[in-house]
């Protein structure tokens, strides 16, 4: 499976600036909140589909597997539950913290199951606790749920994802680069 991620690297870079995008998005236009959430949405279906195809046709089995799918199942659950509860954003509060626990907790498996291969895999376990903890919070009091609002549980939502994302995408790169064969020299092949 770490082949699979280290030629994927592209995909996980544009991934994680799309949602950086949408967290933006979700900031500057506020006031429509239900076509930036809806974005989300659509977003979270791709790519939750993007990774069940990737490890479906990885020949690998392994730990990375297992959370890839994972990943990818609650991508798709939080983009139809959005779809579904968007309508009150007490509700759609519960889907974001929900959705932000779930990613966080697949990020720190991740980082963990990527053992030494992935050189700054800290930094994407820091990124789950990070999910975590603002799932946690909005859980822990839902007043926070509708006194925050919609547009910035979004932002974090993606800024979180996002940089998760970019940092796998970074690491998946690194592990591409020691994992490819060196060019061999054609001076050394003649003698």
């Amino acid at each position: 499976m770490l082949a699979v991620i280290a030629n994927a690297w592209r995909s996980l870079i544009v991934r994680g600036v799309l949602l950086v995008v949408l967290g933006v998005a979700a900031l500057v236009f506020a006031r429509e909140v239900v076509w930036v959430a809806t974005a989300l949405a659509l977003y979270a279906l791709i790519h939750g589909l993007l990774d069940i195809i990737g490890t479906l046709r990885s020949k690998e089995s392994s730990a990375h597997s297992g959370l890839v799918m994972a990943q990818g199942v609650l991508w798709i659950a939080g983009g139809a539950a959005t779809f579904y509860w968007l309508t009150t954003a007490f509700t759609f509060g519960y889907v974001i913290a929900f959705w932000s626990v779930g990613l966080g907790v697949v990020a720190i498996l991740l980082a963990a199951a990527g053992g030494t291969h992935f050189p700054h895999r800290w930094l994407s376990a820091l990124l789950g606790i990070l999910a975590l903890i603002f799932g946690g919070w909005l859980l822990h009091d839902p007043g926070k749920l509708l006194a925050i609002g919609p547009a910035v549980e979004i932002a974090v939502l993606a800024f979180v994802s996002g940089a998760t994302m970019l940092t796998f995408g970074l690491q998946a790169r690194h592990l591409r680069k020691r994992r490819l064969p060196r060019p061999v020299d054609a001076t050394i092949v003649r003698r």
